[in-house]
């Protein structure tokens, strides 16, 4: 990313380079001002805050920023914000403990120049940091004199006349300056180019939607940009040539290339520049409008969907317009009152409704009672039978009599209020009622035998009146047939609001709830409807179900598990707290030690413990990475991980691989795990790296047997003795703090793998981590492999 400074100073020779740096730890501030200031370059002000530092600014010129992120108040990155807020672009480099790749990526999103970690040795952190700074300065100032070049360059540009519609810019550097701001408010991407299709300027909407800086468009022919397709560069010729011409053009689609590999959708416009009479050029604005492409495409599928479930539907479904014509009715409907669909289109839907009567039904004064009715409904669509289940017997025009299940519902829109219907045919189901009816005494029979089980059985009707008992309710209520079922039950002056009986009869399904009777039992009611003689349903069976023990066993682990969860987030709270603390407190102690072997007095026996403090920090260091990945193990859920991403990551934090050569047939491996994969393979490298001695070649390969799949990292060093290899997960073990193959193993154990050490001594390790084919009824690993020859990739999932 580019950054500018506003007025950058020039550095010639001897002149010092001034830096402002903060951080919340003034010793360490000042162990970091000795080792910037020893090498004679820079001028180092220290803030502890980002309000003094801000109060700093105010009153002197630095040329960059130096901050944590990790600050009472205010981070390093909300400082950040800040200052690019108030379009303050110093060069701005993030110097911290922290290492967090989401921090690294949000800052140098918001601008920043640099992301660097502070910890580390002091020797070459202060290098890195002391590189960092001159080259970000340097850069800002190379930038700036770029613009100022490209600027002339622009202004001295030929002008030629034309007498198409152009857009006037002015003459004189004040209209010059005013089009340039203006181009930078507008969040289109704004390019200009001259008279032989060369750009000349482009706003900052053009840097961020093609990922290309200003430097790398301004100057080159339009031909040359890298963010338009090469197989479109005639199509651009002929506009530009034509828009010299003094033709005009509808705005046009075309695809551009972000600097990412991504593309999107561009909508642009084109017109003449003039300064004067003369023309000077071409303006060419560009808008994003992928996201407005994709709307649109994602409307046209829900619309696509909506048509699929309308005519896939068994159930009929009608739509009116305001004014009560048919504009939807669909082959379910078609099927149930065997109208067709162009029979009744647009017609008024008490006509149609009418036809479905009984032929002796079919009078003047019905049809004016649908229709008023209709009326009504579209006038009040929040009438009482609105929203409800009704039931009603049609006839089709052949004869056949059929009974439907209604469900009529309003329709908000933006012309207003539109009708929708749901038609079920119950016809076989009333009929399945009717038999059902003759089983009731042998219901009655079936409650008095479950009384021994303790569980309480009733009937109760659809206005919520007890009509049969079993011997366990009839104990502890006493007998009310005929009573309330929420009065006496559970002491309520009006019915539940989410009566799970009312809820059974409406559904025609089984519907269950829970609560607390009158004598403290929590209870779970299960409601079944039962439908009467004539199949309608107008009362229910509910069983309850006596829960109170459970609910208080529950209660007690839920607490248990809210009182562990409290206390691992205050383990895990204070463990990042002090680590961070400490890390900084290893890092003044570093940075001093760094300063002291500088004394040239010292003598063998003092470098040498200072020596051994250093290793010991080192090692300090390595115990807080152990902790922190331990409170990591087990808290993600597991998804499918690529491993050669993981392996990137991994071959990422290595500082050094001392050109070992490494390779990997991961490529189409998916596993189930979770991001501390990187780790393994990480903690696997390190020990290569450390103990391996003649290490050239590292390979990362797997083998699919059976019912698994083996996960094979090796590599081609001195190995491990056969006496060793029992040992080498065991927590401690080896030199260092001895937690590297430890903590692979308690890794792998979360993801129910097993791991183990093949390798064979004197020729190499080969680690074998074995993956199940699967865990909890997901697949433990997937492939996916490129098919070119279909122009696409596919999945393949484990046989």
């Amino acid at each position: 990313m580019t950054h500018v400074v506003d007025n950058p100073a020039e550095h010639p020779g001897n002149e010092l380079i001034r830096v402002l740096q903060v951080d919340d730890d003034p010793t360490f501030l000042e162990i970091s001002k000795q080792c910037l200031e020893r090498e004679g370059r820079f001028l180092v002000d220290c803030a502890i805050s980002v309000q003094e530092a801000t109060e700093r600014m105010g009153s002197s010129h630095y040329d960059v920023i130096v901050s944590d992120y990790s600050m009472p108040e205010k981070s390093g990155l909300e400082f950040l914000k800040q200052l690019r807020g108030q379009g303050i672009l110093i060069p701005f480099i993030l110097f911290t403990g922290k290492s967090s790749e989401d921090i690294a990526i949000s800052s140098l999103n918001l601008g920043a120049t640099k992301f660097l970690k502070k910890h580390g040795h002091p020797e070459t952190v202060f290098s890195d940091l002391s590189a960092y700074i001159l080259e970000a300065v340097d850069h800002a100032l190379w930038e700036a004199r770029q613009c100022e070049k490209d600027e002339k360059e622009r202004v001295s540009k030929v002008k030629r006349e034309d007498e198409c519609t152009p857009v006037h810019r002015g003459t004189g550097p004040d209209h010059e300056r005013q089009f340039a701001v203006l181009a930078e408010l507008l969040p289109d991407g704004v390019v200009t180019l001259d008279l032989t299709g060369r750009v000349t300027s482009c706003n900052s909407a053009n840097v961020a939607m093609t990922g290309y800086a200003r430097d790398e468009v301004v100057g080159k022919h339009f031909s040359d940009l890298e963010f338009l397709r090469k197989e479109d560069s005639p199509d651009y010729e002929e506009l530009f040539r034509s828009n010299l011409e003094g033709k005009t053009h509808d705005p046009f689609e075309v695809i551009w290339n972000h600097r990412d590999g991504t593309s999107y959708l561009a909508e642009v416009r084109a017109g003449l520049l003039k300064e004067g009479e003369r023309i000077s050029g071409v303006l060419v604005i560009a808008r994003d409008i992928t996201q407005r492409k994709e709307a649109e495409r994602r409307l046209q599928e829900s619309e696509n969907k909506f048509r699929s479930i309308v005519e896939q539907s068994t159930h009929g479904i009608v739509l009116l317009d305001q004014q009560g014509a048919i504009v939807e009715w669909n082959k379910g409907q078609e099927s149930i009152t065997g109208l067709k669909r162009e029979e009744v289109i647009n017609k008024p839907v008490w006509d149609v409704y009418l036809a479905l009567k009984f032929e002796e039904e079919r009078t003047p004064a019905s049809y004016q009672k649908i229709k008023t009715r209709m009326l009504e409904f579209l006038h009040n669509p929040s009438d009482s039978w609105v929203e409800t289940l009704r039931e009603q017997e049609i006839q089709q025009p052949g004869g056949e009599k059929k009974v439907v299940q209604v469900h009529v519902f309003p329709i908000h829109t933006d012309q207003g209020i539109m009708t929708g219907s749901i038609f079920q045919d119950i016809t076989e189901k009333k009929e399945a009622r009717r038999t059902l009816q003759s089983e009731r005494d042998k219901l009655k029979a079936l409650m008095d035998g479950l009384d021994r089980t303790g569980i309480g059985i009733d009937i109760v009707s659809i206005d919520h009146k007890v009509l049969l008992q079993n011997a366990v309710l009839k104990e502890e209520f006493g007998n009310l047939t005929g009573k309330l079922c929420y009065k006496e039950y559970i002491g309520m002056d009006e019915p539940c609001t989410d009566c799970p009986m009312i809820r059974a009869i409406r559904s025609s399904a089984v519907e269950s709830s829970q609560f607390v009777n009158i004598h403290g039992k929590h209870i779970e009611l299960i409601s079944a409807p039962l439908p009467n003689s004539d199949g309608i349903v107008d009362k229910a069976i509910e069983v309850a179900i006596d829960n109170t023990e459970r609910v208080r066993a529950e209660r007690i682990l839920n607490q248990t598990m809210k009182n562990l969860e409290t206390m691992n987030e205050k383990l895990r709270v204070v463990g990042s707290l002090t680590r961070h603390d400490v890390r900084n407190k290893i890092s003044t102690i570093e940075g001093s030690i760094y300063l002291m072997r500088k004394f040239p007095s010292l003598s063998e026996d003092a470098l040498s413990h200072l020596l051994k403090i250093e290793v010991t920090c080192q090692q300090i260091e390595r115990i807080f990475d152990f902790a922190k990945t331990y409170e990591q193990i087990g808290i993600e859920e597991l998804t499918y991980i690529c491993v050669e991403e993981s392996l990137q990551e991994a071959l990422g934090l290595c500082a050094d691989l001392g050109g070992i050569e490494v390779n990997s047939q991961c490529s189409e491996l998916r596993v189930l795990a979770d991001s501390l994969l990187s780790s393994v393979l990480y903690d696997l490298i390190e020990n290569s790296l450390k103990h391996g001695k003649t290490v050239k070649k590292i390979n990362l390969y797997y083998h699919i047997k059976d019912d698994s799949l083996n996960l094979i990292y090796e590599d081609d060093g001195v190995g491990i003795p056969h006496s060793e290899k029992k040992k080498i997960f065991a927590e401690g073990y080896g030199k260092d703090t001895g937690y590297g193959l430890y903590i692979i193993h308690k890794i792998c154990e979360t993801y129910h793998w097993t791991v183990e050490e093949r390798g064979e001594p004197g020729k190499g390790t080969r680690f074998l981590m074995n993956v199940p084919l699967t865990r909890n009824g997901r697949h433990g690993f997937l492939l996916q492999a490129s098919n070119e020859e279909n122009g696409g990739r596919h999945r393949l999932e484990p046989e």
